[in-house]
């Protein structure tokens, strides 16, 4: 056995192996999709930099060559007054980015000039190819126009034209203020100080010539700027931009898309990631972008770690498999042993019961009790003062336990179960043997400052009287234990009785499973009357179910079957729907046609519901459909919930009953008093009513407990704002008493029986 459980081990450390190199190699795609979004990122980041840099500057310069425009005119434009001259210069003098200033008149001609240059130098602007454009577009242009890069003679440097009209009072062009914009220097706005030398800015026309490249040499500046990009470059390019973002480049040209990232080739085959915008006002493009090659550098340090860590990691598990598979050898009788053994309380468990039950028999005889002992309540101390003190609970329990039954065999079951075996002498022996392990048990258990009184109940199983099979016995013990816990009475022997309850409870858990298909279930209707003007105020619909081999089964013994089995919630599904469906011939044949049925005054359709129901996820979207489908006018819902579903789970189920709430339908607490009465969720939930339990109507003429229940009930309702109904009403000495007390509402026998369908709205025509 230890030499295949080595050979597993082996296999597994392949596995391993061959797993730690496919996270290697998800690891490095992850790193290297890591740093490729990163790069992204600081590429739109340098890109909106770069495009609001350029637009400020662009913007700025717009504002300051107007505003000396209209200066020029006020000292007369074609006088070559020294004053426009310093204007000029003084223009010059706080935008170091400028290389000088020069004025034309339409035909292009320079007319005047900053003091750093000499006017007479330069060529008419429309005769040089590199000017002629952006100085017509300027003519024509509100905003200033940034011309093609050149290389300029008078300047002696690459500069950038930019333009900009002057417009006398006629609104007619007297002159086009022009200068340049260093590319290169320390003061060019186009020069890129970021510490990444990788990261590559470019700038480029609506027309497609670059204005400025930062990875071109000076001498390779002549042919960028010369000519414009070659068409089949923009078509790869336009081709990228379509697939990766679904626009065309001139779609691009005409509607501000923000800064776009994709992936393309540049000329030389490179493949880039670029992130660029265009700018619709002044009609340019700006680039930043990074070869992706380049990007490996990056990932070599974390995939240099992460390849190492693994590495360590693989060699470390072998010389952990290697001792393990050493140890795997030592431990395995230790682990043979304890798994037969409670680690808390180091009683045997149900392992060892299973492997040494049939010894125990021979030593003891085949006449014995099996005693099944579950601790009340023991849930509670966990939860109120946690595990650690739970545990030494059970620790105590289970040594009291061995003390006490020496002669029999003690096994902890699990949780707070225990088992015991022990030999037969009759059963009223037996019982009181229990009876004192009780007593045992309540002297009081002391943890740390805490003192515990544990309480248990106890079931009872004899053999051969119950059976003689281990299982059987054990179940049947556990069946008297629940019974024990029911009735509260400590110790409860299996009988058979017992087993035939137990056996009609399993027989209707396995007929409820068809009673829906076979169409066993249907529904009654039990009128509700005001008291004091005797009207039917609405019905509570009641499930009945008539099985062919059960017979009429009671709801108070199958309704909690189908919610501890969960059958309830297909139950509650034919219920609505079955409501919903006869209600509806019902509400068009009486309550539209009675006049005493109003949207103040409704007619009202009670239905209950289980906390299984409610519960569900997709209770209330299947109940605003079935409303949305029988509406009804003059109607409205009300559910039907107890006590005990708002005691497991108040918060979530206030949260529900307030959505109910706002959908208009009401919420009526049925079998009030029987519970545990609060005044905490009368305040804060959305009741509409308090259903009083019939248990306590019934005893409402001779008990005076009862009617003084009953009387602080109605007090309670009325105090509150909230109506109340009886149920059970059968005498009209009851129906008096509680006319008397103010009770709005009942219901019961003395008024109508559940009714059919049929029956129900023949009643309702006659009241």
């Amino acid at each position: 056995m230890s030499e295949v459980f080595s050979k597993v081990l082996w296999r597994l450390y392949v596995f391993i192996i061959i797993v730690s190199a496919s996270l290697l190699a998800l690891g490095t795609k992850f790193l290297w999709d890591s740093i490729v979004k990163e790069v992204k990122t600081e590429l739109i980041y340098s890109n909106k930099i770069v495009s609001r840099s350029l637009f400020t500057m662009l913007n700025k310069d717009e504002a300051l060559f107007r505003l000396t425009g209209e200066r020029l005119l006020e000292l007369g434009l074609f006088s070559n007054n020294p004053e426009s001259i310093t204007l000029l210069d003084n223009l010059l003098d706080h935008n170091q980015a400028l290389v000088g200033m020069t004025v034309a008149n339409p035909q292009g001609d320079i007319i005047l000039s900053s003091s750093n240059i000499d006017k007479e130098e330069f060529s008419n602007l429309l005769e040089q190819e590199e000017t002629q454009l952006s100085f017509i577009q300027a003519m024509n242009s509100d905003a200033l126009v940034m011309g093609r890069t050149y290389f300029s003679t008078e300047y002696n440097d690459w500069i950038v034209p930019i333009n900009y009209r002057i417009l006398n009072k006629n609104k007619e062009v007297v002159a086009v203020l022009s200068n340049g914009i260093k590319v290169k220097g320390n003061h060019s706005p186009w020069q890129n100080n970021n510490e990444d030398s990788a990261l590559r800015v470019s700038v480029m026309d609506s027309n497609y010539y670059f204005q400025f490249a930062s990875f071109v040499e000076a001498d390779g500046l002549e042919a960028l700027y010369s000519q414009p990009v070659k068409d089949i470059y923009l078509t790869m390019f336009s081709d990228s931009l379509f697939q990766q973002t679904g626009y065309t480049l001139k779609e691009f040209m005409t509607k501000n898309h923000g800064t776009v990232v994709m992936e393309y080739l540049n000329h030389t085959g490179e493949l880039l990631i670029g992130a660029f915008s265009y700018d619709l006002k002044y009609g340019h493009f700006i680039f930043t972008t990074h070869k992706k090659s380049a990007l490996t550098y990056k990932l070599m340090i974390p995939f240099v770690w992460l390849s190492s860590l693994i590495l360590a990691f693989n060699i470390v598990l072998f010389y952990l498999f290697r001792n393990f598979s050493r140890l795997q050898r030592n431990s395995k009788a230790d682990l043979e042993f304890q798994s037969q053994q409670d680690q808390l309380t180091s009683l045997p468990n149900l392992r060892y019961l299973s492997r040494h039950f049939a010894q125990w028999k021979k030593q003891n005889g085949e006449q014995y009790s099996v005693i099944f002992i579950d601790l009340d309540n023991f849930k509670n101390s966990n939860d109120i003062h946690g595990h650690p003190v739970g545990d030494q609970i059970l620790i105590e329990v289970a040594r009291r336990l061995k003390l006490f039954f020496k002669m029999g065999l003690c096994v902890r079951q699990g949780g707070d179960e225990f088992i015991v075996i022990t030999p037969y002498s009759n059963k009223d022996s037996t019982i009181e043997l229990c009876n004192d392990f009780l007593l045992t048990l309540k002297q009081p258990i002391k943890v740390e400052e805490l003192e515990f009184s544990i309480r248990a109940s106890i079931g009872i199983a004899h053999s051969p009287v119950d059976g003689e099979a281990d299982e059987t016995l054990l179940r049947k013990a556990d069946i008297a234990m629940y019974e024990a816990k029911r009735l509260k009475c400590g110790v409860y022997v299996f009988n058979q009785q017992l087993d035939k309850k137990n056996a009609r409870s399993a027989m209707i858990g396995k007929e409820l499973n068809h009673a829906l298909e076979k169409g066993e279930f249907s529904l009654v209707y039990q009128p509700q009357i005001d008291v004091v003007s005797k009207n039917v105020i609405g019905v509570e619909v009641l499930l009945r179910w008539h099985n062919e081999i059960l017979h009429q089964v009671s709801p108070y013994e199958f309704i909690p079957i189908a919610e501890s089995t969960g059958a309830i919630l297909d139950i509650g599904n034919f219920v609505f729907e079955k409501a919903f469906e006869e209600f509806e011939d019902i509400c068009n044949e009486i309550v539209k046609n009675n006049k005493k049925y109003t949207q103040a005054n409704p007619f009202r359709l009670s239905i209950n519901v289980s906390i299984l129901q409610l519960s569900n996820e997709n209770f209330l979207s299947n109940l605003f459909d079935l409303i949305n489908k029988y509406d009804c006018e003059n109607a409205k819902l009300m559910l039907e919930i107890t006590e005990t579903l708002i005691i497991e789970n108040p918060r979530k189920i206030g949260t529900i009953l307030e959505k109910i709430r706002q959908s208009g339908i009401e919420v009526s607490l049925d079998d009030f008093g029987t519970g545990y009465s609060s005044l905490s969720y009368l305040t804060k939930l959305p009741i509409n009513e308090l259903k009083i339990d019939q248990s306590f109507i019934h005893g409402l003429t001779t008990k005076k407990t009862n009617l003084t229940l009953v009387k602080s009930i109605i007090n309670l309702g009325n105090s509150l704002g909230i109506k109340v109904l009886a149920e059970g009403v059968e005498t009209n000495e009851e129906l008096m008493i509680l006319k008397n007390l103010k009770c709005q509402f009942i219901q019961g026998y003395y008024f109508s029986k559940p009714l059919n369908k049929t029956n129900l709205m023949n009643f309702l025509k006659e009241h």
